[in-house]
């Protein structure tokens, strides 16, 4: 009976620092997503192993702002003409109104992160009506960066 007692004991002590734990990273993530300037969701896959998805986060978020910077950057060099061709933006003559890169890069609104266990990532943007309401996503790795963009929806 002791031998089962002390195993209880040491499951719920071990369940306790996992909520602890959990607690602390939290905290820690909200406060690095917090500097990003915007309320988004940070998401892992739930059959990837969470320890590397949780590492590969505090990594991609220990530079947050400049992860953000090279992402937006790497969409507007991807997608900036097809916006263009897309523009509903009309000047006074009727012509379509060119929107610049500044211009696409601060149109895109941050709305979620997806960290995978293997060190990829994707980004996903709402497109500030770039392309009438369509999503914008980035994916790529944390070793070589961005590698992918698209508009989707």
């Amino acid at each position: 009976m002791a031998d089962e007692e002390i195993s209880l004991r040491k499951q719920k002590s071990e369940l306790a620092d996992l909520k602890a734990g959990n607690a602390i990273l939290e905290a820690e993530l909200t406060e690095k997503l917090e500097r990003l300037g915007a309320e988004i969701s940070l998401v892992f896959d739930q059959d990837e192993n969470r320890a590397d998805c949780v590492m590969n986060a505090k990594a991609l978020l220990a530079d947050a702002a400049g992860w953000d910077r090279r992402v937006r950057e790497y969409a507007a060099d991807e997608l900036l003409e097809l916006a263009n061709d897309w523009s509903q933006d009309m000047d006074e003559d009727g012509g379509a109104v060119e929107v610049t890169r500044e211009q696409f890069v601060e149109r895109m609104e941050l709305e979620s992160i997806e960290v995978r266990a293997d060190g990829s990532f994707q980004f996903w943007f709402g497109d500030g009506d770039l392309f009438y309401g369509h999503s914008i996503w980035v994916s790529g790795d944390l070793e070589n960066g961005p590698n992918d963009a698209a508009m989707e929806g």
